[in-house]
């Protein structure tokens, strides 16, 4: 069976940083679930994941299993190139598939999608 990971950004709407990031993402069509960090309601999950800075981006397979952290505005495709590291550095990086995309010899990372361009990446 082969898992596959979640992508996490904690981020704040009043944050120019975070909505860069979540529109990069959306523009390479990487999947994520976005988490407020600001609302009283993900305060806990905040403290837990010791998020103190945004953006904050994860990668788990499992809640328990956070493997891939950083903090910051970046590209999403280095994200994605740091993830393929990040899992091929696992006891058994064969069972995860990263949202589908895997690293081949022609390159870095392609998006799903072709995308117009982000401005900032």
């Amino acid at each position: 069976m082969i898992d596959t990971i979640k992508i996490r950004i904690f981020g704040s709407d009043d944050c120019d940083n975070c909505n860069n990031l979540k529109k990069a993402f959306d523009i390479h069509s990487i999947g994520y679930e976005y988490v407020d960090a600001m609302s009283d309601e993900t305060q806990s999950l905040c403290d837990k994941n010791k998020v103190d800075e945004l953006p904050h981006i994860q990668a788990y397979v499992n809640e328990d299993d956070i493997f891939y952290n950083r903090i910051g505005f970046t590209s999403p495709l280095v994200i994605m190139q740091e993830l393929i590291e990040a899992k091929e550095n696992k006891d058994n990086p064969s069972d995860i598939d990263i949202l589908g995309v895997r690293k081949t010899d022609i390159g870095p990372i392609v998006p799903k999608k072709p995308s117009k361009g982000c401005g900032g990446c």
